[in-house]
């Protein structure tokens, strides 16, 4: 009878650790959840932009996209005014905004003649 009543208490431990065990993983997903849902999602675009002016004396390059949204970056190299860019740019986690959007690289992409 006495191994009995303790095989039933270690049953009933071991359920309760389980349980608990089970709750701390849940409570942590929940946390992970709301941590994911407090940080920005940063998206990257792609954008092709047209070169309106080259400062080397600054080493910039300013740029208009098709919507005529003005950009820049600098590492003037081998950038012409009317050369053609393409740009990968960041939303800055952001999505609805493209004002404090980031250009992240810039490729050369060609001319009009």
């Amino acid at each position: 009878m006495k191994k009995a009543a303790i095989a039933l208490s270690l049953v009933a431990l071991i359920l309760s650790l389980v349980s608990l065990s089970l709750r701390s993983f849940e409570r942590t997903a929940e946390l992970e959840a709301v941590k994911a849902a407090q940080e920005p999602v940063i998206t990257l675009y792609a954008l092709t932009a047209k070169i309106t002016e080259v400062d080397y004396t600054t080493d910039t390059v300013t740029l208009v996209d098709g919507a005529g949204r003005l950009w820049s970056f600098t590492g003037c190299e081998d950038y012409d005014v009317d050369d053609f860019v393409s740009l990968l740019m960041s939303d800055a986690g952001t999505p609805e905004s493209v004002l404090d959007d980031v250009i992240v690289s810039a490729r050369y992409a060609g001319f009009w003649d």
